[in-house]
């Protein structure tokens, strides 16, 4: 299984599918905040950080996910709506 260094605290789980290899998760919200807190990056650019160096590669089959959960959090980042009740 592929992993990715300096996000061990994002790493979430693994999903498995038939006849594939299991592969990693990572929570998008807790890669967003290693960067921003470890790297001193603003939100916007962790994110486009992310966006280039980790959705826009393949590294075969085995290439890990990156979640996006629905929670509070998240719609409190730039660019999020909240919810209204």
């Amino acid at each position: 299984m592929i992993t990715w260094t300096g996000f061990d605290d994002a790493l979430i789980g693994y999903a498995e599918r038939c006849t594939q290899p299991p592969v990693a998760i990572y929570d998008l919200a807790s890669m967003i905040e290693i960067l921003t807190n470890r790297d001193g990056m603003t939100w916007d650019e962790a994110h486009e950080y992310i966006e280039f160096n980790y959705l826009g590669g393949w590294h075969g089959e085995q290439t890990p996910l990156i979640i996006t959960l629905w929670r509070d959090e998240m719609l409190d980042s730039p660019g999020g709506e909240q919810e209204q009740t």
